[in-house]
């Protein structure tokens, strides 16, 4: 029988995990996540603070037959099969899928420790959902289209949103086009600027910004482009083929494997990609056949199309803006 561990409870973890139970194979699964709640990242930057679909992993894990462990990983040590976590145990594993998605990047920013400043991969609904409550004024950071989506988001709730940027030239020829539709929605915009510091007392208050200005904000969002989270193991992992590492019993699964993701700026597929390659995996665990995996084209090619996705029914392109 197959032991196998998972560590991630996002959405390709969990279809891996539903598939291999959909396909009666016969294994033990363990479940490591430091969240109580599945949540899904595309749909909390779309919708901020939604709750409402959140999935409680430990009523998930025990309706699939799998054993959950709420903590964080500190370490891996692959040669002796070990997982090193921050409260519990140390434990052993056999065959072990890292489903950890991806961080955003850290950059140098003055009083980032203040309560109402987060990087985008550390949002989670209920630390975000009740500082909504209290937030009129948010700065955004914007590094890649994910950065401007969550700022359309806020706005949509009401909020007095300023855009910070040091530049947007990932929008290529519509650069100025979407820099005039956001203002035109009321949001400020700030490109040769970069956020210098997190102003307040504990609580954050206000956002400076270089060239010289500050503003009131109660929240700051840092869209800063993202890395794999797979500093876990202290050591290179060699990717052989999109699942498959230089150790035969480590797989990498959804964002974590894509290599170059560092300078993807668009992230339109990756939802979707995330649960095809659970179902792939899972097959690979079934039959034991190597699966042939073609990875979809990472941004795309039509930025146009990308871009008039997130305003309504192509209002952007019908204003006379572009």
């Amino acid at each position: 029988m197959k032991d196998i561990t998972v560590i991630g409870g996002g959405i390709s973890g969990f279809t891996l995990i539903e598939q291999i139970r959909e396909k009666n194979i016969d294994c033990r699964i363990t479940l490591i996540d430091i969240n109580d709640y599945n949540f899904y990242k595309n749909e909390l930057l779309i919708v901020p603070g939604k709750f409402s679909n959140r999935i409680k992993l430990a009523d998930w894990a025990e309706k699939n037959k799998v054993k959950f462990i709420k903590d964080k990983v500190e370490k891996i040590n692959i040669k002796r099969g070990k997982i090193y976590l921050k409260q519990g145990e140390t434990r052993d594993f056999e065959e072990l899928v890292l489903a950890s998605g991806v961080k955003s990047k850290k950059i140098e920013i003055k009083g980032e420790h203040r309560e109402g400043f987060f990087y985008l991969s550390d949002i989670t609904p209920g630390n975000l959902r009740s500082l909504l409550k209290i937030s009129s004024d948010i700065a955004v950071n914007v590094t890649t289209f994910v950065g401007i989506e969550l700022s359309l988001a806020l706005k949509k709730l009401g909020k007095e949103v300023r855009v910070v940027s040091a530049n947007f030239n990932f929008l290529g020829e519509y650069e100025l086009t979407v820099i005039e539709a956001l203002k035109a929605k009321g949001i400020g915009v700030y490109i040769n600027s970069i956020i210098e510091e997190a102003v307040g007392e504990g609580i954050l208050k206000a956002t400076k910004i270089l060239p010289l200005k500050v503003f009131p904000s109660q929240l700051i969002f840092i869209d800063s482009g993202f890395i794999p989270n797979n500093h876990f193991f202290g050591e290179d992992i060699v990717i052989k083929d999109t699942f498959f590492t230089d150790y035969e019993n480590v797989y990498l699964l959804g964002d974590v494997n894509k290599l170059g993701i560092e300078n993807e700026l668009f992230f339109v597929s990756n939802f979707q990609e995330a649960k095809k390659q659970g179902a792939v995996l899972a097959d690979f665990f079934s039959d034991g056949i190597t699966p042939e995996y073609i990875r979809p084209d990472i941004d795309g090619n039509n930025i146009k199309k990308i871009i008039d996705n997130i305003f309504k029914e192509g209002e952007l392109w019908q204003s006379g803006l572009a």
